[in-house]
Parts: C-alpha cells; structure tokens; sequence
C-alpha cells in the first residue's frame, strides 16, 4: 500500500489531540423565549434532572458540569436567542460571568460563541444601564 498517496488527500486534517477533549453544543437560531432557551440548553447540555429551570440553577450548572466528562464545553449559538432584551441581558450576563469563573487547571473549560455579526449587538446588550 502506498502510504504516500493517502497523505495527498486534501480532505484530511491533523488536529492536536486535545481537540477530541471537548463537548460542543450549538444552540439553533429561532429559540425565541426563555423557556425554548431552557429546553434546548437542558437537552443539549444534558442537564441533570434537578436543572430549575430558572437563572439561578442555569447559573450553577455553567459552574459545575460534573456530568460532562469532555474537559472543555463550547457553546455556540447561531444567532441570539430570545427576543426580550431583558432576558438578553440576563443570559449574557449568566454567560459572562459563569465562563470566566472557570479558571485554568480546573476539571473544565466554557467556551461561549456567537457569530461574528452580533459582537456589536451583544456589546450594547451588556452595556446598557
């Protein structure tokens, strides 16, 4: 077998190992109340059954992730979800907060993404007073 020839394929990529170390998650656009962000959030991140369904328990469990064995947990969301600003607000804030609480070394990384189109929106979300 010529082993030459399968490094030619341009279709393969060589990542790090660590790369296979991570839980990724991506939230669908159209998630449009709190309570469709809840559903998803809980069936993707497998939330344990006692998730209560409100900030507070969302807050904790993006502090805990103990039933995740993957290291690092990336959450990536097709647009911004919800359509109240308030409740925005109150998810991004949760997010903020919750991701860079984790420090290095510990049993978990969180990483957070939104696409590039809404870096502006979400700074005014999170700046507003």
């Amino acid at each position: 077998m010529n082993t030459r020839h399968l490094i030619d394929y341009g279709y393969f990529f060589f990542l790090e190992d660590s790369i296979y170390d991570n839980f990724f998650v991506k939230i669908p656009s159209g998630v449009r109340t709190r309570d469709e962000l809840f559903d998803v959030l809980s069936e993707k991140l497998k939330f344990p059954e006692y998730f209560g369904r409100n900030w507070d328990a969302l807050d904790d469990l993006f502090r805990d992730f103990s039933w995740i064995p993957e290291h690092t947990v990336i959450l990536a969301h097709a647009d911004m979800p919800m359509d109240n600003p308030a409740l925005q607000r109150t998810y991004l804030e949760i997010l903020r907060d919750s991701a860079a609480d984790w420090k290095s070394g510990e049993a978990h990384k969180f990483i957070v993404t939104f696409p590039s189109s809404l870096h502006e929106k979400v700074d005014e979300i999170l700046n507003t007073v």
